[in-house]
């Protein structure tokens, strides 16, 4: 397999489950494994927090209490391997819901029925640090598409006792882990939220070093071991750019240590602290040209230059995947193995790539800096442009007229391929992200159609095969192919002077 996208074309075709992952977080708020966890309740508990405490395990026994405050609630469970087991054998870890007196007293916060976030109860600091990623108690905010095809969402707090047989701080697996390499965390306070719905998203760790309020650090803990590897390249990613001085890495954050608890990747990161960049868009469009800057110093100190054999054999695999998954026009098929051959007879270089480059996965920190999150996706050898047109595409959207009745492909139909100022803006990054990186002129338009196909490959992994011919960025393909000659895609693609382009000038 060639090294070039390696992340991406050596990746698995795992599907990424939605849904049912409530309950997947508690392990790893135990302080080791286990063969066998205890969970005791009695009539303070109801019964859905029991549905969530035994979704990813084994109910092995059940003894009935003498009276219950709760109907169907019962008094203990013990969920582990399928096997029988004494329970006087238990090892001294689990959640004890009757509120005992030896252990950390634990805050259960829910979105609906599913699990999002654990805290201990008498860490103030911890609360607060999940109460901002969470929320309130109350309706969860949810567009309108969410409100009409579903009811509204609450977050819910319950306290649910204690974390027997631990001692203040975070879980002692990972106190462990971060001696191993150096690290103290014993003192630090903590606090796990399980974001999102898909199974490829992470369990998030908060440390919230003595005396501060703001976390620290970030651990970040695969849900589904399937994606482990997503969790290791971000790891590598990080020590990689670790290698460059600040300009080049920008705000991201430092690898810390990286292990595995329960078969599952562990990363360890600095928190990087800040405001979402999507809401300073809005009120300072300028910031695209400092992500369009930073991108340019990234890709100009790691260029490494790219054999046309393996590109093309890259770019062969790309089109396959994407034509097996999509129902793709032939005449479409054929320009893009058209752009596929152009792009291949250009002397390319391939950059380090951050690969997920949106603007929700950016902010803007204290200092003024701006900093991206998630490097999972990263490419150390990526293409060139793909990250920048990524980010052009998604910040167009935020910063551009915006009617209530237009549909997002409506408006980037106008604003990024018929014409408009915002495209205007897209197309001077473009041009001057191809001025300061050498980038040959004639590679810009084979680029811009193919980084579209990698995202529609990519997006193909979560959508059932009957519901691929509305997949966004299948459709933005189609729609860029066919809008080639329109003024707006002419000017970001660099074809406002043909015979230029031709002869490699701007």
């Amino acid at each position: 397999m060639t090294g070039l996208l390696a992340t991406f074309l050596g990746s698995s075709d795992e599907p990424n489950p939605r849904g049912e992952l409530d309950g997947a977080a508690w392990r790893f708020v135990l302080p080791r494994a286990f063969d066998t966890v205890e969970w005791r309740c009695h009539g303070t508990a109801h019964q859905r927090d029991l549905d969530t405490l035994a979704r990813h395990a084994t109910v092995l026994r059940t003894i009935e209490p003498a009276s219950r405050a709760i109907d169907d609630v019962p008094d203990r469970l013990v969920v582990g391997p399928e096997r029988e087991t004494d329970t006087a054998a238990c090892a001294p870890v689990g959640i004890d819901l009757d509120g005992g007196d030896t252990g950390q007293r634990l805050e259960l916060r829910f979105v609906g029925e599913e699990l999002r976030g654990v805290a201990p109860l008498d860490d103030a600091r911890a609360r607060a640090v999940l109460a901002r990623r969470v929320g309130d108690d109350g309706p969860v905010p949810r567009s309108l598409k969410q409100r009409v095809k579903g009811s509204p969402r609450r977050v819910r707090r319950t306290e649910i006792g204690t974390l027997r047989g631990t001692a203040p701080g975070p879980p002692a697996w990972l106190v462990g882990a971060a001696a191993e390499a150096g690290v103290d965390i014993a003192r630090h306070g903590w606090a796990l939220w399980s974001r999102g719905d898909f199974g490829s998203q992470k369990l998030i760790m908060f440390l919230i070093a003595p005396g501060e309020t703001n976390s620290a650090a970030v651990v970040k803990i695969v849900r589904d071991p399937r994606f482990n590897d997503r969790l290791a390249n971000e790891s590598e990613m990080l020590r990689f750019m670790e290698r460059f001085d600040a300009g080049v890495r920008g705000g991201a954050p430092s690898l810390l240590f990286h292990t595995t608890a329960w078969g599952s990747a562990v990363s360890a990161q600095t928190a990087v602290d800040g405001t979402d960049l999507r809401s300073e868009l809005v009120r300072r469009p300028e910031l695209m040209g400092e992500v369009t800057t930073w991108m340019i110093e990234l890709a100009s100190a790691t260029r490494t230059p790219v054999d046309p054999a393996e590109l093309r054999e890259c770019l062969d695999e790309l089109l396959a995947r994407y034509i097996a998954a999509y129902d793709v026009p032939a005449t479409t098929a054929s320009f893009l193995r058209d752009q596929a051959e152009l792009l291949a007879e250009t002397e390319l270089h391939a950059v380090a790539q951050h690969g997920d480059a949106g603007p929700w996965n950016a902010v803007v920190t204290d200092g003024g800096r701006i900093a991206f999150l998630d490097w999972e996706a990263g490419e150390r050898r990526g293409m060139p442009l793909w990250d920048l047109l990524y980010f052009l595409r998604s910040s167009s959207l935020i910063v551009s007229q915006r009617y209530p009745w237009q549909s997002r492909r409506s408006r980037l139909r106008r604003h990024l391929l018929a014409g408009s100022t915002s495209g205007d803006r897209v197309a001077e990054a473009v041009r001057t992200y191809v001025q300061a990186t050498e980038l040959d002129p004639r590679a810009v338009e084979p680029l811009y159609h193919l980084c579209w196909v990698h995202r529609a490959v990519k997006e193909a992994r979560r959508l059932v095969p009957d519901r691929r011919s509305l997949g966004v960025f299948h459709r933005f393909v189609l729609d860029g192919v066919a809008a080639r000659d329109q003024p707006g895609l002419r000017g970001i693609t660099l074809r406002t002077d043909d015979e230029g382009v031709r002869h490699g000038r701007l």
